[in-house]
């Protein structure tokens, strides 16, 4: 999938389409391959509307319906901006149509990165003020995204930086990266959804030595990460039971 990336593939429910983000000679793109015939096509721009060249960090819905990505512009007929946008794309037959922006009330963060959403709609990413240090949550109710909460300790921890969250579809456990500085290793942790509506203490899975933006395969079986910049790794969801607490 070459070089130059910036988060892991996403495949489709029938695994037959792959997306992933990455960088080029004009900047952030979305790539995508097709396995037709029993062979994946050569990688593409994801081209979704002529007014959005500039696009990346795909994540798909685990229902396969909805495409998010991000975008540097805050709707089709505005100039590009200096951050990034939160935007979604609805699946028509074979294509992705209606490309936009998610609601103000999440976009109004400053920076984003890496987003992923429960079968019920619930959409987290990882925002902050000034770096990129904390996963927030906004829930779907009614058909509409509610303004984002930081989750609270254990996930979200002063001092540390967690970000890249990618949530199981059923929200009982959520994969996310943590670091203790911004030059330090970045680790796979894990933590599941309580009774009381919480989160457990997030385990360390020990051996995946560097992960960044963990995503599950849509049979559950599979998590692939970037296990350095310009490498993409995978590894068996075996440690999801194995660290689940008793």
């Amino acid at each position: 999938m070459g070089s130059h990336l910036h988060t892991p593939p996403v495949f489709s429910l029938d695994g037959k389409e792959v997306y992933w983000g990455a960088f080029d000679d004009n900047g952030s793109v979305i790539k995508t391959m097709r396995l037709v015939d029993g062979a994946w096509t050569i990688a593409e721009h994801l081209l979704l509307s002529e007014e959005l060249k500039i696009i990346g960090d795909p994540s798909l819905s685990p229902d396969g319906k909805y495409l998010f990505f991000m975008a540097r512009k805050p709707s089709l007929d505005a100039p590009a901006q200096d951050r990034e946008f939160i935007w979604m794309a609805e699946r028509e037959g074979t294509e992705w149509v209606n490309p936009h922006p998610l609601p103000d009330a999440i976009n109004t963060h400053t920076m984003h990165w890496s987003m992923s959403t429960t079968l019920t709609g619930d959409l987290y990413f990882a925002s902050g003020a000034e770096l990129i240090d904390d996963i927030y949550v906004s829930r779907k109710v009614n058909g509409e995204f509610t303004t984002p909460e930081p989750l609270d300790a254990p996930v979200n921890t002063p001092g540390l930086y967690e970000f890249a969250p990618h949530v199981a579809p059923d929200g009982s456990f959520l994969l996310f990266t943590r670091m203790e500085t911004t030059a330090s290793t970045p680790h796979l942790f894990i933590t599941y959804a309580q009774p009381d509506g919480k989160w457990s203490e997030p385990a360390r899975v020990e051996n995946v030595y560097y992960c960044i933006a963990p995503a599950l395969s849509p049979d559950g079986k599979y998590i692939f990460y970037l296990s350095d910049p310009d490498h993409i790794s995978w590894r068996d969801t075996s440690f999801i039971e194995e660290l689940r607490p008793k």
